[in-house]
């Protein structure tokens, strides 16, 4: 009896301090005809860089990137990696994608430097519909987030961040 009441007891503590895997920045990008007009990463202390390039003043001429950072928040990192669970799961898988409907963003989702997800907004299979949504909700959260955030213009030949 006493050694069930210690092991309830310890087992906690013991679990507890067990190491938790590595947090890796998680990245996403997003291409429309072929140019690149979103990329943002959260870092694991959930400091934020999310980069957009806005329509120029000719048109099919993409203007600046321009960047907007925020500072670390581990809560916001928890709520983006919870949220993208799901997309994660299926990293390293091919997305179903019947009957595409073209026009659509395309872009990938990234864990760390090796764990990637491609995606094509204009898939209607259900799964890949739901993943999708899950992708641009982060998205939308980590505008929000930065929205308030002085603009920086980022030169065309400096490398993604």
């Amino acid at each position: 009896m006493k050694s069930a009441l210690l092991l309830a007891v310890i087992f906690p503590l013991i679990a507890d301090a067990a190491p938790s895997p590595a947090a890796e920045a998680i990245t996403m990008t997003e291409s429309s005809w072929g140019h690149q007009i979103l990329r943002w990463r959260i870092e694991p202390d959930g400091s934020i860089s999310y980069m957009i390039r806005t329509q120029g003043r000719e048109p099919g001429v993409l203007g600046p990137w321009q960047e907007r950072r925020s500072p670390p928040s581990r809560e916001r990192y928890r709520w983006v990696a919870n949220l993208l669970a799901p997309a994660r799961a299926r990293a390293g898988q091919n997305m179903s994608c019947a009957n595409p409907m073209t026009d659509q963003a395309a872009g990938t989702v990234g864990w760390g430097k090796m764990t990637k997800l491609g995606y094509y907004a204009g898939c209607y299979e259900p799964e890949t519909r739901s993943i999708v949504a899950l992708l641009f909700k982060a998205r939308k959260q980590l505008d929000t987030w930065t929205g308030n955030a002085p603009v920086t213009i980022v030169p065309e030949d400096e490398p993604a961040r």
